[in-house]
């Protein structure tokens, strides 16, 4: 019995110790388990575009770095921040910018900055004729050219302007593509494009174009005058009526700084025909019977002076009064007596004389007159409803000039219209001029 008893007491003993043991061993592993969950610490990490999250111990952020897996870079930047649960860690990778100063090209590499940090790094100090494009300011991108380039002064002509510009070092050619200039081919250059540019060097561009222009241009139809011998003398007659043509002239023009300079003909095209004016003029010789008529009417029984439709007066030798060699206006010296004496002394027979104003008129020596016949000096215009186509005169001014014996050839506007008496005919403008315009006397001659 007392064997037994001591058994079960063993076996009670064991399981006592057994459950102690267990006990402490689960408090222990609580115990660590809460420790290790109040040690630890969510790490989120960004990098390469992509976010990673782990749970660490650590607090070292390349020792996180390490165990997340990350490599980085000597020229790459970590940044890291932290609060009391969570670790916060920026992976920012390199890249690298190109420097062009001088002419000379080197890379760097940057995980962020501005171009002020490159120029930092390159030991480069900016002088007031340099410049840095892109600017200083400039958040560094990747593969990011940045161009140093010394600056100089110059002043430039064109297109109606001139401006100082300051442009980087190089030829003229470089200088103005950086100005965005267009330079044509025709287009001229006081200084050539291959020229260095230097300090306020001065140039000048001459715009030159050339371009093709149609212009419409009438012709003149031509007058054609043809004798008839069904029309009296000092009578015309318009058969055809004349009508203007037209031609297509085509000119090259030369355009300097956008003013024509120049400008040449290159084609003509007649587009339509002129019409010629056909003119038909008396050549038929008046009745007598009607001449006589004519200077029955104009020379009054009363031997005053008389006006005419044309608005001029006249004389008739054959009365009294001023036409008997008594002084008055219009009466020249030459007449004595009713008798009219010319530059050689020689009496001349007249039968009438008309006062009015002389003009003087000139053409190319192969004009036609209304009669029909050439110009010449010594043929004359008048009103030939006054004085007929034909008749032998004597013209002298009121101031003495003689222009001496004539005869009716022509007739004018100006002489229907009664605002000259007679229109002197010289073959140049001068004597024209010096003839002017005078009161003159214009004898009838027998």
């Amino acid at each position: 019995m007392f064997i037994t008893a001591m058994g079960s007491q063993s076996r009670k003993k064991t399981i006592i110790i057994r459950a102690i043991a267990i006990l402490v061993m689960s408090v222990i592993f609580l115990t660590s388990a809460f420790s290790v969950a109040a040690l630890s610490k969510t790490a989120l990490i960004s990098v390469d575009d992509q976010s990673l999250t782990i749970t660490t111990m650590s607090t070292d952020v390349n020792s996180i770095l390490e165990q997340a897996g990350v490599s980085v870079g000597e020229a790459d930047e970590v940044i890291s921040d932290s609060d009391r649960s969570t670790i916060y860690i920026d992976v920012l990778r390199a890249f690298d910018v190109v420097l062009n100063a001088d002419g000379q090209e080197q890379s760097y590499s940057f995980a962020q900055g501005t171009v002020a940090d490159v120029l930092d790094k390159a030991n480069i100090q900016l002088g007031a004729d340099y410049q840095v494009v892109p600017s200083q300011n400039t958040e560094l991108t990747p593969n990011m050219v940045i161009t140093v380039s010394h600056f100089q002064n110059i002043i430039l002509t064109v297109d109606g302007k001139t401006e100082t510009n300051s442009v980087p070092d190089g030829t003229v050619e470089e200088a103005l593509k950086y100005l965005n200039i267009a330079v044509g081919s025709d287009d001229k250059l006081n200084v050539k494009l291959t020229d260095m540019v230097t300090a306020n060097m001065t140039i000048e561009i001459t715009r030159v174009e050339y371009k093709e222009v149609e212009e419409t241009e009438e012709i003149d139809f031509e007058t054609v005058k043809e004798n008839s011998t069904d029309i009296e003398i000092g009578q015309t007659k318009t058969e055809t009526e004349g009508v203007n043509g037209e031609k297509t002239i085509t000119k090259r023009q030369t355009l300097v700084n956008g003013k024509v300079t120049e400008e040449e003909v290159i084609k003509e095209e007649i587009t339509k025909e002129p019409v010629d004016a056909k003119v038909l003029v008396g050549a038929k010789e008046a009745s007598s019977a009607a001449a006589s008529d004519t200077y029955s009417n104009e020379a009054n029984s009363s031997g005053n002076d008389t006006t005419t439709s044309a608005g001029v007066s006249h004389v008739n030798s054959s009365g009294s009064g001023n036409a008997s060699g008594e002084s008055g206006p219009g009466i020249p010296e030459y007449v004595k007596d009713g008798v009219l004496y010319d530059c050689n002394g020689d009496a001349v027979s007249f039968s009438t004389v008309y006062h009015g104003s002389g003009t003087a008129y000139y053409a190319d020596a192969d004009s036609l007159t209304a009669s029909g016949n050439q110009v010449r000096v010594g043929g004359v215009a008048v009103n030939s409803n006054l004085i007929p186509l034909g008749t032998k005169l004597f013209v002298v001014a009121d101031d003495g000039f003689v222009y001496g014996y004539s005869t009716a050839i022509d007739t004018g506007g100006a002489l229907f219209s009664g605002s000259a008496i007679v229109d002197v005919f010289y073959y140049t403008l001068e004597d024209c001029t010096v003839f002017g315009r005078r009161d003159v006397n214009v004898y009838v001659l027998n």
